[in-house]
């Protein structure tokens, strides 16, 4: 399956702009794991192991990627910690 995550890039110093994750393979209850990497950006909401969306606030310039891991608590699901990202410009 392939992970896909969405949402508004660029973005300005004091925006906050909603992410969504999706995922077409075959889980049923998929777990995702929400992580930034880089600088200029913090989560501020969601982004719990059930939240497909995650908001995030920019806080400085630079660029970040929003990194979603979809995994299954189901030891049968095959495809385990299949990963998405979307890197995000933060603009002064």
């Amino acid at each position: 399956g392939k992970v896909i995550v969405e949402g508004m890039t660029p973005i300005f110093i004091g925006d906050e702009e909603t992410y969504t994750c999706s995922f077409d393979g075959n889980i049923k209850s998929p777990i995702y794991r929400w992580k930034l990497a880089g600088v200029g950006g913090e989560i501020i909401t969601f982004g719990g192991l059930n939240d497909d969306k995650v908001g995030i606030r920019a806080n400085s310039p630079g660029s970040f990627d929003v990194i979603c891991e979809v995994d299954a608590d189901d030891w049968m699901v095959e495809e385990r910690n299949v990963r998405g990202q979307l890197t995000v410009q933060v603009q002064s």
